[in-house]
């Protein structure tokens, strides 16, 4: 298990969740009955994602996917938009389902015959492969269950972010007192420096706020 992403490709089933807010019941090892929130992990991830920790891949499958995943209901017309405009992000890119694509998800599906790996799931396995991705999220069982020696296929969770290395967390309380000393030392010196403190969004908090909502709910913030 990945201890933290460095180049997720995300299963479409991942952006369902998240979009739906989807909370499912299920089994845990133990045989213990426990509620999986997948809509508020897909959101987690996403979060990180925004805040440039690490770039999310998706292939021209995941595209058409999110309109229906099988044995899923439909997304609602507004909701598909929305996940559709999420894909315009910096941060999701794009891998194309190519002849080469084709060829390498065929061998895989033969590979993982007994596995009964899917010809989509197949798909994805080659485009997070093509992308040099570390892992690959899908609530997906069978395809979860597939062990490549090129990549990781695990469910997606809440991740413990990484704190900054020693010297810039150094670094940063010397700037903060360097900037306190020159406050103290200049009388008059006008209105304070406007710093966001939102996760690098010069709105600051609010503004942090606002981009970690759902598209629906930036989409109803702005009318």
């Amino acid at each position: 298990m990945a201890d933290f992403y460095k180049k997720p490709y995300l299963d479409s089933g991942v952006f369902i969740a998240w979009i739906k807010g989807e909370r499912i019941k299920r089994r845990d090892a133990s045989g213990q009955e426990e509620i999986v929130d997948r809509g508020k992990i897909g959101e987690h991830i996403l979060t990180l994602a925004e805040k440039q920790l690490f770039p999310v891949i998706i292939s021209a499958l995941t595209i058409a996917e999110v309109h229906k995943k099988r044995n899923m209901p439909k997304l609602a017309d507004d909701e598909n938009q929305n996940v559709l405009d999420y894909f315009e992000h910096e941060f999701v890119r794009l891998i194309q389902v190519d002849r080469s694509i084709g060829e390498e998800a065929n061998k895989l599906c033969r590979r993982y015959e007994e596995e009964k790996l899917s010809p989509n799931d197949a798909i994805h396995l080659a485009c997070a492969k093509r992308a040099g991705c570390d892992v690959l999220l899908s609530w997906d069982d069978t395809l979860n269950a597939i062990e490549d020696p090129d990549i990781i296929t695990q469910e997606p969770r809440i991740l413990e972010e990484p704190r900054p290395p020693a010297s810039q967390i150094l670094l940063f309380h010397e700037e903060t007192e360097g900037e306190t000393a020159k406050q103290e030392t200049v009388p008059n010196a006008g209105a304070p420096d406007v710093r966001g403190s939102g996760n690098g969004h010069p709105e600051g908090e609010a503004g942090a706020k606002t981009a970690q909502r759902r598209p629906e709910e930036k989409r109803a913030a702005k009318e």
